[in-house]
């Protein structure tokens, strides 16, 4: 079943690329399910979705110490109420669901030839794929648009609004093969190295 993309995107046939990826899925509807990969075709136009990986290590790092911290809250509300501790234990949860959203939310969407960056419904980033001069392999640990430690440098042609974006795409291979078709020109240099003591390489 063929799926006519418009002029920046390419014109992919689902069953072979189904085919070709082996483990990944074509969805044709609007449903995003973790760990597929999701296509919707809508007025003729292919769009990809691609969440973005969680890094084990960094999720323990960061949910762990917001967690000792909520608790410590807690105990001293216990131990003696104040409305200042209340008032820490409900940023602390507001704080704690503003992180699982993005955790959980942060998905990559290739459309008419862009790369938008969402968090669930909120728009946090765009560039046009034509604009991408070159992705390479980065461990940067700046924040970012990215759940995992294992990242893309996504660096950007000089005028652009950004220098470079770093983004975290589960299923790689697919997300780099649908940039290269949209702009063949774009150097890219990503390796995957594999180990189990590699922890900043533990993904979900």
């Amino acid at each position: 079943m063929p799926g006519n993309a418009g002029n920046n995107v390419p014109i992919l046939d689902a069953q072979s690329w189904v085919w070709t990826q082996g483990s990944a899925e074509c969805v044709f509807q609007p449903a995003r399910l973790a760990g597929k990969l999701q296509v919707k075709i809508k007025y003729a136009k292919m769009i990809f979705y691609f969440r973005s990986r969680i890094s084990v290590v960094l999720s323990f790092l960061v949910f762990g110490v917001m967690g000792i911290s909520l608790y410590s809250l807690i105990k001293l509300y216990i131990s003696g109420p104040s409305v200042n501790i209340i008032i820490g234990i409900l940023i602390f949860c507001f704080l704690f669901f503003l992180l699982a959203m993005i955790w959980f939310g942060t998905r990559y969407v290739i459309s008419e030839g862009k790369l938008l960056i969402k968090t669930w419904f909120l728009r946090s980033g765009e560039i046009n794929i034509s604009s991408i001069e070159s992705i390479n392999r980065s461990y940067c640990p700046l924040a970012s648009n990215a759940v995992s430690l294992k990242r893309l440098e996504v660096r950007l042609k000089k005028g652009s609004k950004y220098p470079f974006l770093l983004i975290s795409p589960d299923n790689e291979k697919m997300f780099l093969r649908i940039i290269s078709s949209v702009n063949p020109s774009v150097k890219i240099n990503v390796s995957d190295k594999k180990g189990l003591l590699r922890f900043w390489d533990w993904d979900i």
